[in-house]
């Protein structure tokens, strides 16, 4: 499947070359210009302007040919559209509950997204995935996260590392670690609501 893709991008990206050589072959003295105080930064015309919008676009069509060939997994279509509760524990003891769903981003990859909470039940912050990677009953996650636990807005990232229960298919538990702040990182468990 990996080849058919490099094979598309392939012809995506040389095939905007034809008229490129073409209009370089035909308008051969008229291809250059000339540049004098350029006040204003480079604007690209002609063939090479062409060029790169046809490359663009054909970046946009990989895209979009990418999702299609490369669908969603058996276990991703099972976490699609789900809603679970999570208890995250750090390492020098403070918990937070939450909950977040499982949609699909615009990109066709997952997207996890929720909200957590103090120990008095008290809204604390949000997180939202970045990059999500799912294989095999695994999954690993980089988020932004907005915290506002101690006043302020914090605003950091981090790395979730889940693997699916093999008893229990409505549990996933876990390591997860925030960037940037010393000992921050705990465990996490998951469980599926409904």
């Amino acid at each position: 499947m990996k080849l058919k893709l490099i094979g598309v991008w392939a012809v995506l990206l040389l095939l905007p070359a034809i008229p490129v050589l073409v209009f370089y072959a035909v308008f051969d003295n008229q291809n250059y210009f000339h540049l004098e105080d350029a006040a204003r930064g480079i604007v690209a015309t002609g063939p090479i302007a062409a060029y790169i919008a046809l490359v663009w676009l054909g970046w946009q069509i990989y895209k979009r040919v990418s999702s299609l060939l490369d669908p969603l997994t058996p276990y991703e279509e099972e976490l699609l559209g789900t809603s679970w509760r999570f208890t995250a524990s750090s390492y020098h003891g403070t918990k937070r509950k939450g909950s977040f769903k499982v949609t699909q981003a615009s990109n066709g990859d997952l997207c996890f997204a929720g909200t957590f909470e103090d120990d008095g039940g008290k809204n604390v912050g949000s997180w939202e995935s970045t990059l999500a990677h799912c294989e095999d009953g695994r999954l690993q996650i980089v988020y932004d996260l907005d915290d506002f636990g101690k006043g302020d807005l914090e605003q950091t990232s981090g790395m979730l590392s889940l693997n699916a229960d093999a008893q229990d298919p409505n549990r996933i538990s876990g390591n997860w670690v925030v960037f940037g702040r010393a000992e921050t990182n705990g465990n996490m468990v998951c469980e599926k609501i409904g």
